[in-house]
This record gives structure tokens, sequence and C-alpha cells, in this order.
């Protein structure tokens, strides 16, 4: 969180939080809940602000608030160090300090059993006029071949969850895009990931470089520094230089939370901190100030000027996630328009496709242009549906007369995205 190079990297390449802390914006009085394994709420640097309220077991046949993991496997703890990433105690001398070492954190024990479509639904419409942001690290297994995403009822909770969670503001759903970089996997195939309703966050090392276990896809909307080299270490001294500091299980500290695991906590703490500069943000108003405020962590990616002239890479979305900057604007920040949506169908084009030879197909899109919204100012998402979309490749081009020029994307879906 505070980088002066002291491990080889590239100084003030983080998340530029203690200026903000110094004026007092800690977190107070927004809650987020980590959707996981569990948390060992007993730890020293979580104990004060665990809020049972904000907390279920969905795995356990108790049906109790208690979230405890089973601490005799040691892979439970997974949670726990999500959790000392968002809120671990300041000026305690045990482990670290979260990015909102003063809000509260609650946590839904889900990924210690069978996970069903209607547990997940559960998970993520828990408390959603209570629980401010909900942090996810986990997804589809990162093998590059998986393509998945939400079932029907976790789908439809992500979507009542933006529309009527926080009083109709919409809570704030964080995920971690995966880390599935050695088998080349694409996050666009991870559907938590590429979902409208989620706010999808990767890692970048403290050079500015894309981390060995990073994936690359357009939904990634921001990175955070969460440490990984370009090639995946070697030994473990080097390992733990470049990695987040944490809570574990039993009251432990941990040196080695790598991945995008710590991705998603991170990015939660730097959003509670700007909810609690401006509680009155809707979902995409979040959205908004993450896309302005991101700056280029490095100029070895290939970034590029969108429609809208906002500097975006495929790597590193719209780049670091600065959570000065953030609060800086959050507090006098005009909050945007509703949400439109137009829907286009195209026509059935028969044709024989080839398992040798590509088959390219050009589709104009024209849905907005009849209807009272036309004059568009902003495009925020587009979703394309397939039933065989793991077979397709999109090149997706926007020339709206609006934008300051043409932009084009390319969305591969071949292949994809377990835990984060």
């Amino acid at each position: 969180m505070n980088n002066i190079g002291q491990t080889g990297g590239q100084a003030g390449l983080d998340l530029n939080v203690e200026p903000i802390w110094k004026k007092n914006f800690t977190g107070s009085g927004v809650t987020v809940c980590i959707l996981d394994d569990g948390i060992d709420h007993t730890h020293p640097d979580l104990i004060d602000n665990f809020d049972v309220a904000a907390s279920i077991d969905l795995n356990g046949d108790d049906n109790d608030q208690d979230p405890m993991p089973d601490t005799s496997n040691p892979n439970n703890g997974h949670g726990t160090r999500c959790a000392g990433a968002v809120v671990a105690k300041a000026n305690n001398s045990v482990c670290g300090v979260g990015v909102a070492y003063k809000a509260k954190i609650g946590g839904v024990r889900m990924l210690d059993g069978t996970i069903t479509d209607l547990l997940e639904s559960k998970a993520l419409l828990f408390k959603p006029n209570y629980i401010n942001i909900y942090s996810a690290s986990w997804g589809p297994i990162d093998d590059g071949a998986t393509m998945e995403g939400p079932k029907p009822l976790a789908k439809a909770a992500l979507q009542a969850g933006v529309k009527k969670g926080r009083n109709g503001l919409g809570v704030i759903y964080v995920w971690a895009t995966g880390n599935g970089g050695l088998t080349s996997d694409d996050c666009n195939a991870d559907g938590y990931v590429s979902s409208v309703e989620t706010l999808a966050v990767g890692s970048v090392s403290n050079q500015g470089k894309m981390p060995y276990f990073m994936e690359q896809c357009t939904s990634t909307m921001a990175v955070v520094p969460t440490g990984g080299e370009k090639e995946k270490p070697t030994s473990k001294s080097e390992n733990r230089k470049i990695q987040v500091v944490t809570t574990g299980l039993h009251g432990q500290c941990i040196e080695n939370f790598e991945g995008t695991s710590g991705a998603a906590p991170l990015a939660s703490g730097c959003i509670a901190l700007v909810l609690q500069a401006n509680s009155h943000l809707t979902w995409r108003d979040v959205q908004h100030l993450v896309v302005h405020s991101a700056r280029i962590p490095s100029s070895d990616s290939n970034w590029f000027f969108n429609g809208a002239g906002l500097h975006v890479s495929h790597s590193f979305g719209f780049g670091l996630m600065d959570c000065g900057r953030m609060v800086e604007m959050a507090q006098d920040w005009k909050n945007v328009p509703p949400q439109r949506k137009c829907f286009y169908t195209s026509a059935d084009m028969k044709m024989q496709v080839s398992y040798v030879k590509p088959v390219k197909i050009q589709i104009f899109c024209n849905s907005c242009s009849n209807i009272a919204f036309s004059h568009l100012t902003r495009l925020e998402h587009v979703q394309i549906i397939h039933p065989n979309l793991s077979h397709l490749s999109f090149l997706l081009v926007s020339k709206l007369n609006c934008f300051f020029s043409g932009t084009s994307l390319f969305l591969n879906c071949l292949h994809s995205s377990s835990l984060h």
C-alpha cells in the first residue's frame, strides 16, 4: 500500500491510500462481506471489526451466523486472508493493516462444501440492504479450457443486488479476474468476471508489470498491486518479497498471499473508503469512479485510447486503482443517469461451418437508433448471447459519432477461467 521501492519495485506504484488515511477516510460506517470459505474472526487483527450481523454459515448444518471455517484444514484460510486485506487493524503490531481498517467485515461461509446455484444466490443476496460491498475471489477453474458463469438463480441474485441493494443504490460486487495466466486462460470466459453487475479487478506487480498468473481480458476494469513477477519465482525468499502480508488461521500472519485473490479485497477496501466519502453513490457511479481515476502503471502494455478518450489495456483494464483520487472525486461526484438498455437480435444466418477454417460474419447493430434515448453519451457495457460462445471470438467495433473516434476490441471466448 506504500511502495517506496523497498523491494526493488517502482516507487509510487501503490494504492495511494496513505494521504486519505491522514484525512480520516478509514472505511468507517461501511460494511464489507467476504464470500469464501469463512473467516477466523478471532484473529487479533480482525476481532474488533468483525460484524456477526453481516455473516452467515451456508455450509454447516447448524443454520447459524458464525462463518468460522473448519480450522483443522489449513486450506480453509483463504477467506481469512481476504478479510485481513480489507480491515486488518492498524497500529497494533500484529500482521499488517487493511485498506479500510475501520470498516466492518462479515463473511459468508460458502466454499467449504458442495456449491450449488441456490447456495450462490443466497450468498450474493445475503442482507443487501445492510452489506455495502461483497468481495469474491473465486470462479470457474483456471485451466484455459473451461467456460462457465453464474447459473440462473445466481445471475438473478446479481441483478437484484445492483437493482435493489443498498436501498436502491445497488451493492458493489467486486470479483477477482483469476490466476490462469500460465494456462493462457482468458477471463472473458469467466461469466462472473464478465457480468455487467460485477467490478472485475486484476493484479499488477510492484514494478508495473503483468504477473505470471494474470489473465488478460476486456472484462478487467482495473488492477491493484498484489505482487507477482512476470516469471514465476523459483525460490521462497524471492517469492516472499513481492506478496501481500495479511491474516491467517489461528492468529497467524501470512506473508505469501499472492494472486488475484488479494486483488478483490484490496479493491473492496478502496471502495469502502469511497463510500465513506459519499454514501449516495450508485453501483454504476463506483464503476465510473474507478475508470476515471485509474492511472497507467507502466508503458510496456498495449495501451490505447478508446472511443470515449480513456486509456485502456487488455492487460490492466483502465489502469491502476487509485484510492486517493477516487475518494477526492467521490466527494463532489454527480450521479450518473439511470441505466438504459437496448437489445438487438440478429437475423438467422444459415451456413456451413468448417472445423478447419474460421467463418467470418459481420453484424451491424443499430438497436438504439429508434428509441427515445437514442442520443448516447456513454456506452458502459455490451453483452453478446450465443448458444455456442466457447467456439467464437468477436471483434467489437464502435463508431458512434458522439465518441472521439472509432474503437475496436477483440473478445476471445475460445477458452477460459476454483479459487483465484
